[in-house]
């Protein structure tokens, strides 16, 4: 039986309407097995792409394994013209 530890994740910009129901600014807690990465929770997560993600604060890259507690935060990336 895999361990399971809670992380918790924040979404902003247009990754935020894929949870509607989470509010501006809060964190959601999600179950993840021990010793994911940041792609394993995108993909678990179901968020198609990232532009930068931070752990705990400081920015890091997909293949991060995480920790029990973590806070997450994804940004999309920006289109514009």
């Amino acid at each position: 039986m895999k361990n399971i530890m809670i992380v918790f994740v924040k979404l902003f910009a247009g990754l935020k309407d894929l949870y509607p129901a989470l509010a501006i600014g809060d964190a959601m807690a999600v179950d993840i097995p021990e010793k994911a990465t940041v792609e394993q929770l995108a993909r678990q997560m179901k968020i198609p792409s990232f532009k930068l993600v931070f752990v705990n604060g400081i920015t890091q890259n997909s293949d991060t394994i995480l920790s029990d507690k973590d806070e997450i935060a994804f940004v999309p990336p920006v289109g514009g013209g």
